[in-house]
């Protein structure tokens, strides 16, 4: 399969950023757009060049077609029932983050997985830049020592209103579920790293929030303890202002990303910098990619799908542990 003909349910925002990443990418060709709005699907079609034949109101009858794989984004609640309806159509799935509202949801999206023997993917898109690549050989190298702490945030502050995705509970509204899990999903990522290993699950965690009128986390922070004494602290809010980086803190220094979760999100150059600050000074390395973040993404997919692999960059367990911490985060922190 040397070119991936993929589908998209839901054409929103974030599907208008994946089908600009897939007409950047070498392997991948949008061909089938699922909605239920007339107006917002032919407007989506025609921006991205989906044919007359492609364009359905029914997904059902989308997932019935010849395409190979999907991308899922809807609103949250949707996105299990959703991929395992698409993995049970025999089609390889891409499916926004969370994934599932539970690790459970997270749990049963993987078994149909497996016993339908196609690809399943969490879309955490940062995961697939080329920074990370890069960051885990600067990290192998030693340059900061070992990894003692690591601190991430990402928040915004948005305009409050109940009805939104951000702040409705039947949306699956809260800064935790919508941005929460960038932090989380690093600080295990880096953990892994000072161990050797793709990721590493907390064997600690506790939590705070503060919510919105409508009941829902709108700030939260998180504090993470790793094997090996490693500690992380993560910060999320759709109601703040925050610096949205991450920073590694090590034995001889440390290592910051300005920009760890969107270079170049919708337009691109995807330029990212890896800062590393030690006692000698300071050194800034810059990775540089002509192409907007959503590419990396539809490629690394795309490759994956051709070479007949189920997995991605974020591997089943990886996104099964994400689910995990978020679960906890989320309980402990509205307690």
């Amino acid at each position: 399969m040397s070119d991936v003909k993929w589908g998209i349910i839901g054409p929103g925002h974030i599907a208008h950023s994946f089908a600009k990443g897939l007409s950047e990418s070498k392997n991948g060709r949008l061909c089938a757009v699922a909605g239920r709005n007339t107006e917002r699907r032919d407007s989506f079609s025609d921006r991205f060049g989906v044919d007359q034949v492609g364009r359905f109101e029914n997904h059902a009858n989308m997932l019935a077609s010849d395409i190979d794989a999907v991308y899922i984004a809807t609103p949250h609640p949707l996105h299990a029932e959703l991929s395992i309806e698409a993995i049970c159509a025999g089609k390889h799935v891409l499916c926004e983050k969370p994934a599932g509202l539970t690790a459970d949801e997270i749990t049963s999206v993987i078994q149909a997985a497996q016993a339908h023997d196609v690809f399943f993917m969490e879309a955490v898109m940062y995961r697939c830049h080329p920074q990370i690549t890069r960051l885990r050989e600067v990290i192998k190298s030693g340059v900061i020592g070992t990894i003692e702490h690591i601190e991430a945030s990402f928040g915004f502050k948005a305009d409050y209103d109940p009805q939104s995705r951000l702040f409705n509970p039947d949306l699956a509204g809260g800064a935790i579920y919508d941005v929460g899990i960038y932090p989380v999903s690093f600080a295990r990522l880096i953990a892994g790293f000072a161990h050797n290993k793709g990721f590493m699950n907390p064997i600690k965690l506790s939590g705070l929030s503060v919510s919105a009128p409508s009941g829902v986390d709108a700030t939260a922070f998180a504090h993470l303890r790793f094997a090996g004494d490693i500690t992380a602290t993560c910060s999320t809010s759709v109601m703040r202002e925050m610096s949205s980086d991450a920073t590694i803190f090590g034995t001889f220094g440390k290592i910051n990303l300005p920009e760890p979760w969107m270079p170049g999100r919708d337009t691109g150059p995807s330029d990212s910098e890896i800062i590393i600050t030690k006692a000698d000074g300071v050194k800034t390395e810059v990775i540089k990619d002509k192409r907007m973040l959503f590419a990396h993404e539809a490629e690394a997919v795309s490759m994956a799908i051709s070479a007949g692999k189920k997995e991605g960059p974020v591997s089943w367990q990886d996104s099964l542990g994400n689910a995990q911490a978020i679960d906890l985060w989320r309980s402990v922190a509205n307690s």
